[in-house]
């Protein structure tokens, strides 16, 4: 019996199509990386557990990384880096005089802090707490008739 196109072109795959998820793919990347329709990839999401489950978990992962990454640029934290520092070392001789000096490149963590993000704090809160956070503006428009322009009558009186 032949395959069918989720057999040859998917289910193979399945493994990478995890990967891409987790990688932030969309699903318009990952049906044009399989080389299938539109279509078919909404059709085999519906009639394939393995598939949208695939995508499903792996998307959310992708996704709770970002809120992490978030939320940590909201907050400020603390990470490690690897700097480079020049280390002397000073060679005696048998008579404790100075033979040799070396000087040489040896790396060493420092802690470092990154301050919060307004922005991050922003974004967080208006989506969190939408109806204290949102953006709003209380803007009253003035609409001036179409005729009005026109005419070239934009007095505030004739509104």
């Amino acid at each position: 019996m032949a395959k069918g196109k989720y057999e040859t072109h998917v289910l193979p795959y399945l493994e990478q199509i995890a990967a891409m998820c987790r990688n932030g793919a969309t699903d318009e990347d990952i049906f044009k990386c399989l080389k299938i329709s539109k279509d078919s990839f909404y059709k085999y999401k519906r009639e394939y557990p393995d598939f949208s489950d695939a995508l499903k978990e792996n998307k959310e992962f992708a996704d709770l990384r970002v809120e992490n990454n978030l939320n940590k640029n909201a907050n400020g934290y603390e990470y490690e880096e690897e700097v480079v520092v020049m280390q002397k070392e000073i060679i005696y001789n048998e008579n404790g005089k100075k033979a040799k000096e070396i000087v040489y490149p040896v790396k060493v963590p420092l802690k470092k802090y990154k301050e919060s993000e307004t922005k991050a704090q922003q974004f967080w809160l208006q989506n969190r707490k939408p109806k204290q956070w949102r953006n709003q503006a209380d803007v009253n428009l003035n609409i001036t008739k179409l005729e009005d322009i026109l005419n070239g009558d934009n007095s505030e009186s004739n509104n």
